[in-house]
């Protein structure tokens, strides 16, 4: 199933590319390549590229304050309600963002005839972009998914970046078609780490909520976190029902994510 979804994704660029070269033709206009295309979907994963290969003296991007987003996870008292909020703030060209609606039967793997769990899903995203990248993304599988960056300030993991992985854009969309439940999306999303965008993703599974409920199922809520050669996840239900709530705004929950990342030295320079 995995690498029928990673073709599925890679086809849909490709389908864009020719809708728009037919849309303009004749209008002496430049044509968008396959590979201009793909450079809009992998956004995220050439910011941590930029860093991993350019210039290795430049202040890491938490420093120069280039964090830009904040999500919340709310439970209402009584248990009467589970919210889910994302915020994200950028350059003005951002701010084409759109909200899409995809409904994509498509089936689990080549010769499956069952369709993929997340066949339909809305999400806050951008022109020419197929999945979210803010990232906030609701599924017909009842999973509403989300992160914030985490980045990586630790220049010694950069070594762990190699060709033989997936891009995290490619990943989170195999993910959000294919998972059930917030532990497989973790599965999915793990496969293939290729080190870029590194995100703290919040995983939400309404079909274990009942509102009223007094005490919240377990898998509830899973969080993973990314960096690269890395990944720790785990359920983290409990954490939300003794607060009441989950924070997440570009820093890392895990202890052992926060000091590989970087950000402990961080905090004690700056």
């Amino acid at each position: 199933p995995y690498w029928h979804q990673v073709s599925l994704f890679l086809s849909q660029l490709t389908g864009i590319q020719l809708g728009y070269s037919h849309a303009m033709k004749g209008k002496g206009k430049r044509i968008l390549t396959t590979s201009d295309i793909l450079t809009m979907n992998i956004f995220g994963d050439l910011e941590d590229l930029e860093s991993a290969l350019g210039d290795q003296d430049q202040l890491p991007n938490k420093v120069k304050g280039m964090g830009h987003c904040s999500a919340l996870i709310r439970l209402l008292p009584l248990n009467s309600d589970l919210l889910v909020s994302h915020d994200t703030w950028n350059s003005y060209q951002s701010m084409l963002r759109l909200v899409k609606k995809y409904s994509l039967p498509f089936k689990k793997s080549l010769r499956s005839s069952s369709t993929v769990p997340g066949h339909t899903m809305s999400f806050s995203g951008y022109p020419g972009v197929i999945y979210s990248g803010d990232d906030f993304t609701i599924a017909s599988s009842g999973l509403t998914i989300l992160e914030t960056t985490i980045g990586n300030s630790n220049r010694d993991l950069w070594k762990h970046l190699k060709p033989q992985s997936v891009l995290e854009g490619i990943r989170s969309t195999v993910a959000n078609r294919l998972a059930t439940d917030g532990r497989s999306w973790t599965k999915w999303f793990s496969k293939h780490n290729s080190g870029t965008y590194n995100n703290q993703w919040m995983v939400v599974d309404y079909n274990k909520f009942n509102p009223g409920e007094p005490k919240l199922q377990k898998d509830l809520l899973w969080i993973l976190e990314q960096i690269p050669g890395y990944i720790q996840l785990g359920d983290m239900t409990k954490v939300l029902e003794e607060q009441n709530y989950w924070p997440s705004y570009n820093t890392p929950y895990f202890k052992d994510v926060f000091n590989m990342s970087g950000d402990f030295n961080l905090m004690k320079q700056y």
